[in-house]
């Protein structure tokens, strides 16, 4: 098979309620004539995630893999066996990207073919109830709010 522009990847395990809203979201990527599909493997689900992802295909370039084994390196790598993309990125199962997230990778890489790394601004959503100073964004990137010790 020939070659994409893009692949992105993506593991998921029993969080078919906040893979429907990623998966929505990759719907709406302006992706600019550019060849890509999204690889996401199925890490061993119990719940409705093969539906989700089977209804999906409809509307996705998407790529649907299994791997019952738990773990999402050994996910990922299933993925990375078959992904045809020059440009491989990686993401979570709930990650909103912006409309113009898969344009701004691929920008960033030909703009810098030396480098192979890439990364971009993440914005936490916190849920409901979520303690003002853990809430407020100066706190969160400027210290290790999240850290476990």
């Amino acid at each position: 098979m020939a070659p994409l522009d893009v692949s992105i990847l993506l593991s998921t395990r029993n969080r078919v309620h906040v893979l429907a809203r990623t998966l929505e979201a990759f719907r709406a990527l302006d992706t600019h004539d550019l060849t890509w599909e999204l690889v996401a493997v199925d890490n061993g689900s119990s719940d409705s995630t093969a539906g989700v992802l089977a209804r999906a295909r409809e509307s996705l370039p998407l790529v649907t893999l299994s791997e019952p084994v738990p773990g999402k390196n050994r996910a990922l790598n299933r993925a990375l066996a078959i992904a045809r993309g020059r440009l491989l990125i990686f993401t979570d199962d709930d990650v909103l990207p912006s409309h113009g997230w898969v344009a701004e990778y691929v920008a960033a890489a030909r703009r810098w073919p030396g480098h192979s790394i890439f990364a971009g601004t993440i914005r936490p959503a916190m849920p409901p109830g979520t303690p003002p100073a853990l809430a407020d964004e100066r706190f969160r990137f400027a210290s290790g709010a999240f850290a476990r010790y």
